[in-house]
């Protein structure tokens, strides 16, 4: 029964079945990995995986910056970061109606970014301070630069 299969017959369907099967199993488990994949390809987005070395310490030449590395970003993250928004919007509402000065603002503000160390590090801080810019302005309680609001991280 079996002499009528080839050796290269038996390779050729063995391979073509291990193929299928992995192909299988990598679209039922990695379907959203292969998709971010592709559209990060598409748009024409690089993104850069930095591994341990590169979190280490390096020596920079003096007037330079450090460069900070951003985290991936999780769905907690996500939620923390509208409580976040949440605390902000409130802290700059109250101090606008209270005539807090500008000092006790941004220790206060200070304090309650220093409780959310997940954002520090996440790719989203840069929103975070746009936003508290924004507010500050839009109440006009304190006037901050983005510097000056990075500073308070």
């Amino acid at each position: 029964m079996f002499t009528n299969i080839s050796w290269p017959d038996y390779i050729t369907y063995v391979a073509t079945a291990t193929i299928i099967y992995y192909i299988v199993i990598g679209l039922k488990y990695f379907r959203n990995d292969l998709a971010d994949t592709f559209a990060s390809k598409r748009s024409g987005r690089s993104e850069t995986l930095f591994m341990e070395e590169e979190h280490q310490e390096r020596d920079f030449p003096l007037g330079e910056d450090k460069p900070v590395f951003f985290e991936t970003s999780t769905d907690q993250d996500f939620d923390d970061v509208e409580e976040l928004i949440a605390r902000i919007k409130e802290i700059v509402a109250k101090s606008a109606h209270l005539e807090v000065q500008t000092g006790d603002f941004k220790k206060y503000l200070g304090l309650t970014l220093n409780e959310y160390p997940s954002i520090k590090k996440s790719a989203l801080r840069a929103s975070v301070n746009e936003l508290i810019v924004s507010e500050c302005q839009k109440n006009g309680t304190v006037k901050l630069s983005m510097d000056e609001v990075d500073l308070l991280w």
